[in-house]
């Protein structure tokens, strides 16, 4: 059963200071899951980071309010942004040398002007990686959903 989920209220409060005019900016809607929505709100002259927000939001259907999770800010992250990704993942017992026939072959293709331009249509920003990268990166991105996990109590629903 798809949920449909409605954002139908974003209340923010600004803490001003005489120096420091906070005003709203572009808002930006990302591309929903059955399950999420996630959405960025640029700021302009929070320059000492002191700007709150509070997000509630319901099911399409529900009566009740729900608070959403705090700001990644204010929750440990200062300056953190999330980048979904997409790879190829094969077996751990994958010999190297198939391993790099894979990750030249995908870097290959992703280099294709043709492809590049598609997947960005598509909402991507294609971004080769040697098979060398390929563990650090997915080592640092676990460790940093961990840390949010952990900071936020995201839970499963």
């Amino acid at each position: 059963m798809r949920t449909c989920i409605v954002l139908s209220l974003l209340l923010f409060t600004f803490m001003l200071q005489a120096a420091n005019k906070t005003t709203a900016g572009e808002f930006i809607v990302e591309r929903p899951t059955l399950i999420s929505l996630g959405f960025e709100w640029h700021i302009d002259g929070d320059d000492n980071h002191d700007a709150s927000a509070s997000v509630f939001y319901r099911k399409k259907g529900e009566t009740a309010w729900k608070e959403g999770l705090p700001m990644l800010r204010e929750a440990g992250f200062p300056g953190l942004e999330i980048n979904g990704w997409i790879g190829i993942l094969a077996p751990a017992a994958t010999p190297d040398d198939i391993c790099l026939k894979i990750n030249s072959a995908v870097n290959a293709a992703v280099g294709k002007p043709a492809v590049n331009e598609r997947l960005r249509s598509l909402g991507y920003e294609p971004h080769a990686m040697s098979l060398a990268g390929t563990a650090p990166f997915l080592t640092n991105s676990i460790e940093t959903w961990r840390k949010m996990i952990l900071a936020t109590g995201m839970a499963i629903n």
